[in-house]
């Protein structure tokens, strides 16, 4: 797994696919690292990862979104969501961070500001990301908004 992570990173995919194809016992770390770097195949490789059973953690969901991001895939993306919403990953920081971003990335103001709302706490970097956003959007009464309703510490 160490070395299919160390090909990703250096932009070495074949390689990296090579391991990962010969590998007898796939499990999610080594999913994972493959999913991070592989882009456009991302997706289907999350597919199989769902059907071997084997259940994804924080890193992989971030993986995906990020995939689904630079696809420009908002249905994979939504479909990521209600995956989160129904394992109860919605309380990790990192990860409505990035789900956040990628609706943001996506154009889908509306779902990345419902995605804040479903927070347990927001927290200063998600309330920074959240006004961002807005701001890209052309949203600037709304940024200013939750920008004065932030809690000052």
């Amino acid at each position: 797994m160490v070395m299919i992570s160390g090909y990703v990173v250096n932009g070495r995919f074949d390689e990296a696919g090579e391991l990962y194809y010969w590998m007898p016992n796939k499990n999610v770390v080594a999913m994972t690292a493959m999913i991070t770097g592989i882009g456009e195949e991302a997706l289907k490789l999350y597919s199989e990862m769902v059907k071997l059973d084997i259940r994804p953690d924080i890193f992989t969901l971030i993986s995906v979104f990020t995939a689904c991001s630079d696809l420009a895939s908002v249905k994979e993306g939504r479909l990521m969501h209600v995956f989160v919403m129904k394992y109860g990953f919605e309380l990790d920081l990192s990860l409505c961070h990035s789900l956040i971003t990628m609706y943001n990335k996506l154009g889908s103001i509306l779902d990345a500001e419902q995605a804040f709302r479903q927070m347990n706490k927001a927290w200063l970097i998600s309330r920074n990301t959240i006004i961002s956003a807005f701001a890209q959007h052309c949203l600037y009464e709304k940024a200013a908004d939750f920008f004065n309703r932030m809690e000052v510490c």
